[in-house]
């Protein structure tokens, strides 16, 4: 089993947010380099070098530098699995907020994989840092 990698918008934004933990993975000019086989001596501009962190390591990331807790939540419904998302972290006013991924309608999202549950979650979760942090 290994750990998935985030997108490329995720890791976009997340860099947009300051992460800036070196990774075994990378994108090039939007090209996904995997396994490290990026050698920066290449003469790569390192603008063009964007990390890919794993999905886990960017949710600890969010959840000890920014105190931004990214979950998620199994349920069961007629014998099937699905997954729900939800964010909380503290507010601009100090408050303890909850977010949850929510269809169109109100109604809370499911999502037929964790994985894809979680990066929705942690592309939220990133929304939430304060531009001054």
């Amino acid at each position: 089993m290994e750990d998935q990698l985030v997108l490329f918008d995720t890791a976009k934004l997340a860099k947009d947010k300051g992460f800036n933990v070196r990774c075994n993975n990378c994108f090039l000019r939007g090209e996904a380099i995997v396994n490290g086989i990026l050698n920066k001596t290449y003469g790569e501009p390192l603008d063009d070098i964007l990390e890919r962190p794993t999905q886990s390591l960017l949710q600890r990331w969010l959840r000890e530098i920014h105190r931004i807790d990214v979950t998620v939540i199994t349920e069961w419904k007629e014998g099937k699995r699905f997954y729900r998302v939800g964010v909380s972290y503290v507010s601009e006013e100090n408050k303890i907020e909850i977010w949850f991924s929510r269809e169109e309608d109100g109604r809370m999202k499911n999502y037929t994989s964790f994985e894809n549950a979680l990066e929705e979650g942690l592309q939220e979760g990133l929304k939430k840092i304060l531009i001054n942090q």
